[in-house]
């Protein structure tokens, strides 16, 4: 029984682990693309300007 419950316990805690993992990555995906954004509309507020 004690080494099911460990099982058990160790099957949620790598569960967590990858949980932290993978919200890890979204936070740098969303991150990447709100820079892209922002580089994408600086370019056309130059462009913008340019022409006048």
């Amino acid at each position: 029984v004690h080494c099911v419950n460990w099982l058990h316990a160790k099957a949620v805690q790598d569960r967590w682990k990858e949980e932290v993992e993978l919200i890890k990555s979204e936070v740098r995906w969303m991150v990447n693309c709100f820079d892209s954004k922002c580089r994408q509309w600086e370019k056309l507020g130059a462009q913008s300007r340019e022409r006048g």
